[in-house]
């Protein structure tokens, strides 16, 4: 399937004529008038959008319109905050699995001397 941009129920023949035409319409110009935004800017964006949402890697490809993983590798940008994100979320999992753990200890083994809830404030819950 070939896909087209269409402006006025014309086929757009020059994209990258259109592309500045728009950005210059919303303002989105340097200090000399020149468009301050690249097309695949916006693809990038899209790319990050979908994932931060949630989207499945293989249906944000198809949506953009990527056929290769290494392509869609190219516009899945993951910078330091995705990092620091990517680093809490492992911090809560591992936290709520030693509070599990500490739980389990405690119903086991019978008599373990100290309240559970004086245990679990010992190990910083």
């Amino acid at each position: 399937m070939r896909s087209c941009l269409f402006r006025d129920g014309q086929p757009i023949r020059n994209f990258r004529k259109a592309w500045d035409q728009a950005c210059i319409q919303a303002n989105l110009v340097d200090s000399s008038g020149v468009a301050s935004r690249l097309f695949h800017d916006q693809c990038r964006t899209g790319v990050r959008n979908l994932m931060r949402a949630g989207v499945p890697e293989k249906t944000a490809m198809a949506i953009n319109g990527h056929k290769t993983r290494s392509v869609f590798d190219r516009y899945n940008i993951v910078n330091e905050a995705d990092l620091r994100e990517a680093a809490s979320h492992l911090e809560e999992a591992l936290d709520r699995q030693s509070l599990e753990t500490i739980k389990s200890f405690i119903m086991l083994v019978p008599g373990v001397g100290l309240e559970p809830t004086l245990l679990l404030r010992e190990k910083g819950f």
